[in-house]
């Protein structure tokens, strides 16, 4: 692969139609390792996911590089699949061996090695693992706080509308905008602050969301009502 001549070709504005984009382009077989097949339909769907390809070809990957997180690799795991996507995409080959992933796949942490050797894995599962050790390798929170899970609905009134110094986004969004909107509206906004205190990478930003749950007792009618991240659903 000759992928160091084409950085102006993936640049953050770069458009993979156009004539001066040279490679492969992601237009690519994989080749079968046994029977991985899951394992490259899974590589082939993130590979035509753009924004997040455009981000590990651009070298934007290396500069978020976390190398201490305990939940992830240090980094290996996605200088691995960056190398991976640009032989994909500015190869001249017409297929590619994703041989050396697959080394690091078989020891994805949390796995259990349960993706070790060459039989045949659901490939929803492996995305789960692949996705969240990409998101702890790109993490740009080093060490997390300790954020207490809250019941919102406990607050009086009082409390519902004050402001904690803490609770502001990093994405610069002003807090008292979402206090004129309704009270969950601030609830949500507050515990999404708190998730990105500890969870905040590329992959974060483009696959994550918020969900709200609320329990009602249907003895005493108290509600409770709690947000929590989720990358699935």
């Amino acid at each position: 692969a000759h992928w160091k001549f084409h950085k102006p070709s993936c640049s953050p504005s770069a458009n993979v139609n156009d004539p001066g984009f040279i490679g492969r382009r992601g237009m690519i077989g994989l080749s079968n390792l046994g029977n991985t097949c899951y394992m490259n339909a899974t590589i082939q769907c993130l590979s035509h996911t753009w924004p997040l390809t455009r981000y590990f070809l651009n070298n934007s990957a290396k500069l978020d590089l976390n190398k201490r997180s305990k939940l992830g690799t240090g980094g290996r795991f996605a200088m691995v699949y960056e190398m991976t996507m640009k032989e994909m995409w500015f190869g001249s080959k017409s297929h590619v061996s994703p041989l050396a992933l697959k080394r690091e796949i078989s020891r994805l942490p949390g796995s259990g090695n349960q993706f070790s050797g060459f039989s045949q894995h659901d490939a929803q599962e492996l995305l789960v693992f692949i996705l969240d050790t990409l998101h702890e390798d790109l993490n740009k929170i080093e060490k997390k706080p300790y954020i207490p899970e809250k019941d919102y609905d406990l607050c009086n009134d009082e409390g519902e509308k004050k402001v904690d110094s803490q609770a502001s986004c990093t994405s610069g969004t002003d807090i008292t905008a979402a206090l004129k909107k309704p009270s969950y509206a601030y609830r949500a906004y507050e515990s999404w602050c708190n998730n990105l205190k500890r969870e905040r990478s590329f992959v974060t930003k483009l696959f994550q969301g918020q969900s709200q749950s609320t329990l009602v007792c249907p003895s005493c009618s108290h509600r409770s009502t709690t947000f929590s991240p989720f990358l699935f659903l």
